[in-house]
Order: C-alpha cells, then sequence, then structure tokens
C-alpha cells in the first residue's frame, strides 16, 4: 500500500494555491489564513477553499489539501449518514442551528468534487497511508 505522499507524486498533483480569494468562515480563529486552491492531475482539475491556522506560516502544498480532503471524504463515507457523520464530529444534533446540516451537504459535494477528480484512482487513494 503506497503512502498518500507518494501517490501525489505519481502522477504529480500540482496545486495553484490564491491567498485570500475566499472568506473566513464565522467562528474560525482570527488570524486564519484563507486559500482558494486548485487541483491539476492528469488533465482533470478540482478547486477548493482551504484554511490554515493563524500559527502556519507556510502555504499549503498539494498534498496539505489532498490530505484533507481524504480526511472529510473518509469520514463521510464511514459515517453513512447525516446522523452518525453529526455524531462522529461532535454536533449537537438536531439542536443545533441547521448549520451542521449545511456542512455535511458541503462535504458531500466536495466527496463528489473529490471522486470526479480523481477518477478510477479514488478507492486507491482513500485506501492510501497516511504517514503524518
Amino acid at each position: 500500500m503506497k503512502s498518500l505522499k507518494e501517490l501525489c507524486r505519481e502522477p504529480k498533483i500540482r496545486a495553484v494555491v490564491k491567498y485570500g480569494a475566499v472568506e473566513v468562515p464565522a467562528g474560525w480563529l482570527p488570524g486564519t489564513h484563507p486559500y482558494k486552491v486548485t487541483l491539476y492531475r492528469k488533465g482533470r482539475q478540482t478547486t477548493a477553499p482551504f484554511f490554515m491556522g493563524p500559527a502556519l506560516l507556510k502555504e499549503p502544498t498539494a498534498y496539505d489539501v489532498l490530505r484533507c480532503l481524504i480526511l472529510d471524504t473518509q469520514g463521510y463515507v464511514n459515517a453513512g449518514s447525516f446522523e452518525s457523520w453529526a455524531r462522529d464530529c461532535g454536533v449537537d444534533y438536531p439542536d443545533d442551528d441547521g448549520a451542521s446540516k449545511k456542512t455535511y451537504r458541503a462535504v458531500e459535494r466536495g466527496v463528489k468534487k473529490l471522486e470526479k477528480f480523481l477518477g478510477e484512482d479514488f478507492e486507491v487513494f482513500l485506501g492510501a497511508r497516511d504517514d503524518d
């Protein structure tokens, strides 16, 4: 089984990063760094917002972004339902203000985008070793 870092190198996944091109969501730490990241691989591309905490001063790499997308996808796939996902994430469902359902739908859309981006290698990436 290959690591996610190895998979990012073959064929190479490239990232184009634009700082400040997205809004930091309400409730995030002051000083959070917002990025709009477009990943490229095998003639395909996908774009996602990406946020790094105020203490992280480096620009995100393709690996950083893909790792987060994979972790979100694994959480979504493993949960199997909104209720299970909310429980796994520690969300106070159904007593919240509906924000968790909105986040769940955003993760769901992200999973579909990632599956299209990775194509036939989607399952390989989901099963990759995470060396971090």
